[in-house]
Order: C-alpha cells, then sequence, then structure tokens
C-alpha cells in the first residue's frame, strides 16, 4: 500500500456538487457518466496508476472508483461524493464479468465490499500507511512487528485478501525483475551497496515519464531496504 497524496477534486464534481441541491442526499448513481470518467481519471493520475491497495497497474478500462468509507446507507452515505477524504482508484481484484470467483481468491474492491473499522483499517490516505508492511523475496506480504500496528496490518491484510496467491505471483515477479542488481549489491563493497540501493529507493519512489509509478514499487523498496 503507498501512500496518496490527494488533489482537488475535479471541476465537473465541483459544478455538478453546485448544481445539485442536497447532493449529499442523492445516490451515487445519479452522477453523470461524464463526472464519473473524470473522477475516474483524476483518481488514476492521482494515484500514478496503481491500485490504492494492492500497487498493480490498473487504467480506466480495469480499475473502480472505491469508497475508503463504504457508501451503504447505514455506514458512510454522507461522504459518497467527498473526493479528497473518501474517492480512490481500486484494481479488479481478480473479479471479472464473465467468471464467477470465489471469495477467498479475490482481493481490494471486490474482496473488501462494506468493510470498513476506523482502528483496523489501514488507510492509503495515512500518510504513514507503508510503515504497517514489508515484503520478502517471494512476494509475500508481512504485517509490521511494531506491537502498535500488527493487529492494524493483519486484519487489512485479511479484509482486503492482500495476502492471495495472485497478488503473491505478481509481486514476486516485480521483485524478480531487480534480481541482477541484487546479485550485483552481493558483490559490492557495503558503501558502494548501499549507495546504489539507496539510488534505486529513490527512483522507485518518482513517476516515470508518463507520471506512471512502478508497479507494486513498494514492495520492492521493502525488500531493496533489508540490503540498507
Amino acid at each position: 500500500m503507498k501512500y496518496i497524496k490527494k488533489k482537488r477534486e475535479p471541476s465537473s464534481l465541483q459544478r455538478w456538487k453546485r448544481q445539485t441541491p442536497h447532493y449529499k442526499d442523492q445516490p451515487w448513481d445519479v452522477l453523470p457518466s461524464k463526472v464519473k470518467d473524470d473522477i475516474r481519471k483524476s483518481l488514476l493520475n492521482e494515484q500514478g496508476h496503481i491500485c490504492c491497495y494492492c500497487g498493480m497497474r490498473i487504467s480506466d478500462k480495469d480499475s473502480s472508483i472505491e469508497h475508503l468509507k463504504p457508501q451503504a446507507r447505514n455506514k458512510y452515505p454522507a461522504l459518497k461524493f467527498d473526493y479528497k477524504n473518501n474517492l480512490l482508484a481500486s484494481c479488479n481484484g481478480g473479479a471479472t464479468h464473465r467468471k464467477k470467483h470465489r471469495e477467498k481468491n479475490l482481493h481490494c474492491d471486490p474482496r473488501k465490499h462494506d468493510w470498513f473499522v476506523v482502528n483496523l483499517m489501514v488507510s492509503p490516505l495515512d500518510q504513514f500507511c507503508e510503515e504497517y508492511f514489508s515484503f520478502t523475496t517471494n512476494g509475500e506480504i508481512l504485517p509490521s512487528t511494531d506491537r502498535g500496528k500488527t493487529i492494524k496490518a493483519t486484519t487489512t491484510i485479511n479484509k482486503l485478501g492482500l495476502d492471495v496467491s495472485r497478488l503473491n505471483k505478481h509481486r514476486r515477479e516485480a521483485i524478480n525483475g531487480f534480481f541482477i542488481e541484487f546479485d550485483e549489491l552481493e558483490i559490492m563493497a557495503p558503501s558502494e551497496a548501499k549507495k546504489t540501493v539507496q539510488q534505486l529507493i529513490r527512483g522507485l519512489k518518482k513517476r516515470d515519464s508518463e507520471s506512471k509509478f512502478t508497479p507494486f514499487c513498494i514492495a520492492v523498496i521493502s525488500v531493496l531496504k533489508q540490503y540498507l
């Protein structure tokens, strides 16, 4: 999970809110498709085209607008149009319209459904969210060993399915892409190896020429930090 620094909501959403009396009481479906498209594009650009939860590459064709705090009537209906504090872009979580999927194989938005518990959910809007998890070279996600973070991290992993085999495989492949660098680190002088790792980490924290982050960059950074 990568920290998301929110920006201003799309101008089309601002206009719709101004023109819609009591918009907070309106259902999500009344929002014009053009405004939804603008929201999705804005979220994707904001997140560098990676999923708000797992970090895989997403586009406008394979992503969904996610409500961090569920819009269900008995949850947080008044926040359904709150761009800055509640709207994110999630991957499809392994779900497609063509196949039926077992719940245990899903992840992110399709797995989360209407679940949200403030004290048990690690939010990508929390600037310290990345500290709640670590990753192995095999792509496995682990909860922080910090006593103040373990329960929250473990619950989030389980509720969002961040440890499903599909994600482990994708993360492992992303990490394997850096194995050449890892092998070289083993034969470098400690000071040189540290400098190289720091350069790789700085690169992974930046967007590419298309303003996109590297898929699963947080997992790769986590493994790289083991060499510092």
